[in-house]
């Protein structure tokens, strides 16, 4: 309840300051490019954080200079003291950087080494490091025109406590740890919420990327269930225990093959797992059946977005 209440009392004060002044308290006005930064301190993830800043007509922060990363780190006096990154708008494939504001990536201050990954912003050294897009961190966002009329508030926050919102899909999902079947179907349900189901590829990648560790795994336990169950013992014999309909499936190889007869539930290999296959692309984001009393490392619960 505190993150919800924390996102509409942000959502709102930061609103009223733009409604009255051309950069919200705290924020800092770059006349020259007829724009306005500013922090927002409540934590999130890439795609919300970014959502959060289109809703004033901008995005999450794109850095073209020395200057310009000193701005911003003044920017993170309004932060808790013990925050140490925040989001920056742009993300590193491991040989480039990509802004989401479409502007050149002439200026880099990467830390040398880091993994592929949405940027972050190191609120001690300056320097720019990378995360999962599902890390949850505060941000900074730059408006394109600090004249704009931000638009109205919404009375709610779109996902109860500690879930992942998906505008897109409009639903929220959230991870659940250490569970066989039963009691991750009885959890997500206590949360007025199901198991996922899944229904598209942009779906299966957003819970795929939910549910990984980003490390490659040893053993099949290891990887997230979701909420499809067999009704019999055929390759088609399958629901989803939310009652939508099963009309999306992306089986790994020679799946599912109901090994010795017990293999009644379902699980996305979220990450890379050489034990079992020798090329990703075998398996990678793709499904696999596998018991239901085994004691899986996460499970992703899902329900609807309140918008």
């Amino acid at each position: 309840m505190t993150r919800s209440i924390t996102f509409i009392f942000y959502y709102f004060t930061t609103l009223i300051a733009l409604s009255v002044a051309s950069c919200p308290k705290g924020g800092i006005l770059d006349a020259e490019e007829g724009s306005c930064l500013f922090a927002v301190k409540f934590e999130d993830t890439f795609q919300n954080a970014q959502d959060y800043c289109s809703n004033y007509y901008g995005n999450l922060i794109s850095i073209q200079s020395a200057d310009a990363n000193e701005k911003v780190l003044s920017l993170s006096k309004i932060f808790a003291n013990n925050t140490k990154f925040a989001w920056l708008g742009g993300k590193y494939d491991g040989t480039k950087i990509t802004w989401i504001d479409e502007t050149p990536a002439e200026f880099s201050n990467l830390q040398e080494g880091v993994p592929a990954g949405y940027l972050l912003l190191n609120l001690t050294s300056g320097k720019w490091t990378t995360a999962n897009w599902n890390g949850l961190f505060p941000f900074v966002c730059r408006t394109q025109d600090a004249s704009t009329e931000p638009p109205s508030c919404p009375p709610y926050a779109p996902c109860p406590t500690d879930w992942v919102y998906s505008q897109s899909l409009k639903f929220c999902y959230k991870v659940i740890f250490n569970v066989d079947f039963t009691e991750g179907d009885q959890n997500c349900r206590l949360m007025n919420s199901f198991l996922t189901s899944i229904h598209s590829d942009t779906e299966n990648r957003f819970v795929n990327d939910l549910g990984k560790s980003g490390s490659p795994q040893t053993a099949w336990q290891q990887h997230p269930l979701i909420g499809g169950k067999r009704t019999g013992p055929g390759k088609t014999d399958w629901m989803w225990v939310d009652g939508t309909p099963f009309n999306y499936s992306i089986w790994a190889d020679n799946q599912p093959d109901n090994s010795q007869g017990n293999e009644w539930c379902l699980q996305t290999i979220a990450d890379l797992f050489p034990n079992a296959y020798p090329k990703s692309e075998q398996y990678l984001y793709k499904w696999n059946d596998f018991p239901c009393e085994a004691r899986y490392r996460v499970a992703i619960c899902k329900q609807p977005a309140k918008y």
